[in-house]
């Protein structure tokens, strides 16, 4: 994992990896909110779990690599590159370790769906409990994920609409280099396979902050690791004002059954899978104040349709 700022969610994101994989590796790349506070708590407490501090320029893929390198070295048989706001599991009843022990040998990495999960639009502050309110995705991703950018940049759909790019898991080895967000990799010993038994949960946009907080911070990717045509959404945040990204902000949140797609009404669908993931880390408390806050927030919902 690389990491920055990530105070609201990292704490669930290691306490449900821990329970998925045998060894976790962090880079925290120049947080400056409580997150080296986290991953110190943690480590403490988990020695599966080992984090160092980089506060140079984003250079993702040379960390991520490095990163495989050092599980590959250490005896790890699997590397995956999990970004902090996302979830894996399998889609059985199989254990992560299990499932990839059947693997055939001559498969050296699998490629994951990834599902965009959509934040209630109510939400304007990052806290912990975000992730109980996302409840919600696309009911048909728009793609194929290499339109996604000219489709977003159109107003045709919006960025948690888009298809994404799957993700792998890949076969550790000498010559294996992640490549930008995990969407691709070279030196993979192996054929790569499409795998529908395990998946990666995405919360991307859990509150109207962690927009702007992305878009302030866009001008990470404009390094030597990031070349033309990549990074499109960051970049494109980053290019926008306060009017437009609280568009943005519509466009990517619902309200009842529906985004705000610039204008035009686009249907999401319940899905509670990533809830559902993440509710066993949560306490009565978290769980209580997330209750309530929903149904102060969709009384107030019909109320103003009356």
């Amino acid at each position: 994992m690389i990491v920055r700022d990530e105070e609201d969610i990292l704490a669930i994101n290691l306490k449900h990896h821990l329970r998925v994989v045998d060894r976790i590796l962090v880079i925290d790349n120049g947080s400056t909110d409580s997150t080296p506070g986290i991953l110190r708590h943690f480590a403490r407490r988990h020695p599966q779990l080992q984090w160092t501090t980089d506060d140079g320029e984003y250079l993702q893929a040379k960390m991520l690599t490095a990163l495989a390198q050092q599980a590959y070295g250490e005896g790890a048989d699997w590397v995956v590159s999990i970004d902090a706001d996302e979830f894996w599991r399998t889609s059985t009843s199989e254990p992560l370790g299990v499932l990839l022990s059947r693997i055939p040998d001559d498969v050296g990495a699998l490629q994951v769906p990834v599902i965009n999960y959509v934040q209630v639009r109510w939400v304007d502050r990052r806290t912990r409990r975000s992730l109980l309110t996302m409840t919600r995705r696309s009911p048909s991703p728009v793609g194929p994920p290499e339109s996604a950018a000219g489709l977003v940049e159109l107003h045709h759909v919006s960025y948690v609409e888009a298809e994404y790019a799957p993700k792998l898991i890949c076969r550790t080895g000498e010559d294996l280099a992640i490549g930008l967000g995990n969407h691709h990799a070279t030196g993979i010993a192996g054929s790569v396979v499409t795998t529908e038994d395990i998946v990666c949960m995405h919360a991307p946009l859990r509150a109207r902050e962690n927009l702007l907080m992305r878009a302030a911070s866009g001008h990470r990717v404009e390094n030597a690791d990031f070349g033309e045509g990549t990074a499109w959404q960051p970049r494109r945040w980053a290019s926008l004002d306060t009017e437009q990204l609280d568009a943005e902000w519509r466009a990517n949140s619902y309200d009842d059954l529906a985004l705000d797609v610039y204008g035009f009404e686009h249907e999401v669908v319940i899905d509670t899978q990533l809830r559902d993931t993440v509710l066993p880390h949560f306490s009565m408390w978290d769980r209580g104040v997330a209750s309530l806050a929903w149904r102060r927030n969709q009384r107030a919902l019909a109320a103003s349709r009356r």
